[in-house]
C-alpha cells in the first residue's frame, strides 16, 4: 500500500509529464475545443512545387505518427491523475494487488503488477 507521500511524489511526475506533452503538442497541432487532451496536427506549408508537397505530406504523416504516440501516453496519465483521485492508483486493475514500487517508478501510469504484465504482452 502506498503512503500519502509516495502517491504526492508519482502525482507530481505525472503532472509534470502531462504538461510536457501537452507543450510538445502544441508545437505541431492545436488543442481541439471539446477535449483539451486531444489535439490535431496542421498541415505544414513549405512551397508550391511537387517537391515541396512531397515534403509537406510527408512531414504530415510524421506529426500524425507523433500525435498518437503522445496522446496515448497522454490519455494514460489522465487515467492515472483519475485514480488518484479516486484512491483507486497503484491498484492492479486484473488482480486487484498493489502494484510494484519499482514498476511505478519507472511508469507511474501502471495499470497492472509485473505478474499480470506478464500475460498482456
Amino acid at each position: 500500500m502506498l503512503n500519502d507521500q509516495q502517491i504526492d511524489s508519482y502525482k507530481k511526475q505525472l503532472e509534470a509529464e502531462k504538461k510536457k506533452i501537452q507543450q510538445e503538442l502544441s508545437n505541431f497541432g492545436v488543442v481541439k475545443t471539446n477535449d483539451p487532451n486531444n489535439f490535431d496536427s496542421f498541415m505544414p506549408s513549405i512551397g508550391l512545387s511537387e517537391e515541396d508537397n512531397a515534403l509537406e505530406v510527408s512531414e504530415y504523416l510524421n506529426k500524425l505518427a507523433n500525435e498518437s504516440l503522445l496522446e496515448s501516453r497522454l490519455k494514460e496519465i489522465v487515467e492515472a491523475l483519475h485514480k488518484i483521485k479516486t484512491g483507486t492508483f497503484g491498484i492492479c486493475e486484473k488482480c486487484h494487488k498493489d502494484i510494484e514500487i519499482k514498476k511505478l517508478d519507472v511508469n507511474p501510469a501502471s495499470d497492472f503488477c509485473i505478474n499480470c504484465s506478464k500475460y498482456l504482452s
